[in-house]
């Protein structure tokens, strides 16, 4: 079994194809055979073919995180595969799949805890796309919180730094996440520059979102540049 260790990247001598290898010769195949996925794989989701399916898997043991990774081969949030026509729409996947880390936690998680993440191609160990799923820290949870009224429905840079990054945000409705964070971070970069090498170095990360008397009112979405977004979870424990 494959040990995965430090924000949710495989650890295995610096072996970038580590979670590749993982979800495409332990977690898909046994999937095929009719017989249970092995640890580290909780889930796997090839109903719809191969090329379109995902696979939910648990992070080192002593963290409460799981990743979302597809089964088709992608590298990351730079693959143009993630933009395609049909592709499937990882993040939504994703958030579905949160009920993993509520089952590990034993504890029902507020929306407006819960994230979902991705880091950029130049600050990732692993070259297959996963999105982290887990809560956020406490101050990304209360910021957040004093701060959703002002999240308008197009990209604009949110007023205060969470985890000592700065970011982009924007507001989606829905209970369920059927736009693609992927399409509209793409959508957002101005034709002037090169997408992809944009695209590259950004991070992206969907967070839970609740009107004032806490019920479920769509989602925030958050874009950055340069840096790990993951920073934005802690993967010990969720918000109080």
């Amino acid at each position: 079994m494959l040990s995965l260790s430090g924000s949710g990247e495989a650890n295995a001598a610096g072996d970038s194809n580590k979670l590749w290898q993982l979800v495409h010769d332990e977690c898909v195949p046994h999937q095929q055979a009719g017989q249970n996925p092995p640890e580290p794989c909780a889930q796997v989701n090839i109903a719809g073919g191969v090329d379109h399916g995902d696979a939910v898997l648990k992070s080192k043991d002593d963290a409460r995180e799981f990743l979302l990774i597809p089964t088709a081969e992608i590298t990351g949030i730079e693959a143009p595969a993630i933009l395609a026509p049909g592709v499937t729409n990882y993040f939504a996947s994703a958030w579905t799949a949160r009920s993993f880390v509520e089952n590990h936690r034993k504890e029902t998680i507020p929306r407006d805890a819960m994230s979902l993440e991705i880091n950029p191609a130049t600050h990732r160990s692993q070259n297959q796309l996963h999105i982290h799923i887990d809560c956020v820290t406490e101050q990304v949870y209360k910021t957040l919180t004093d701060h959703k009224s002002e999240i308008g429905t197009s990209w604009a840079p949110f007023p205060k730094q969470l985890a000592s990054h700065n970011f982009d945000a924007m507001a989606v409705g829905g209970d369920k996440l059927t736009v693609d964070p992927f399409k509209l971070l793409w959508d957002s970069i101005p034709a002037s520059k090169d997408k992809h090498e944009v695209m590259a170095d950004s991070t992206l990360a969907v967070v839970g979102k609740t009107d004032s008397s806490g019920n479920p009112d769509g989602f925030i979405l958050l874009k950055g540049q340069g840096f790990v977004g993951e920073d934005i979870q802690n993967h010990n424990r969720c918000p109080a």
